[in-house]
């Protein structure tokens, strides 16, 4: 199998050797420098979020026994619905961060429901998005109140449904 790799490999360097010039060209257009320009800081800005996330959720995996959740959640997948979309304002971060940490909720037999409006609150009602909405809207405290309600209303019917 690695054999096969090497192969792979090695037509693909040999491949842009000797088209070099046919792919400077092609990725010299302006319609891929716009692209890179927007895609390169998008994913930068990601990544230590997704990394956030994804520790966090290996951090549940390794020192938070099944036997927690259980206690801390309802016991019905309904009522655990608006507690785990409560519980979504606690991590700081986007939605690449909080897809690890639901599934791994989901893994340590949290109700699929209850992961889901963790997974759509907490991009939306995390401190970081609620100071930003505030300082954009300096002048309007409720529109942050209005955002973290309509947000978490919005993420708990998602579950229920």
């Amino acid at each position: 199998m690695a054999s096969i790799w090497r192969h792979v490999l090695a037509a693909i360097w040999i491949i842009g050797i000797l088209g070099r010039s046919y792919f400077t060209d092609l990725f010299s257009s302006a319609a891929l420098q716009t692209w890179a320009t927007i895609f390169t800081p998008i994913c930068v800005q990601a990544v230590p979020f997704l990394v956030m996330g994804v520790a966090i959720s290996a951090s549940i995996a390794a020192f938070v026994p099944p036997s927690f959740f259980t206690r801390a959640l309802p016991k019905r997948p309904g009522a655990a619905v608006p507690v785990a979309g409560l519980a979504g304002a606690l991590l700081p971060g986007c939605e690449c961060g909080s897809v690890p940490v639901a599934g791994g909720l989901v893994r340590r037999g949290v109700a699929p429901a209850a992961a889901l409006a963790f997974l759509l609150s907490s991009p939306a009602i995390n401190p970081i998005v609620l100071v930003a909405t505030a300082v954009a809207f300096p002048d309007n405290p409720e529109i942050v109140l209005a955002r973290f309600v309509a947000s978490l209303g919005v993420a708990v019917v998602m579950g229920w449904l």
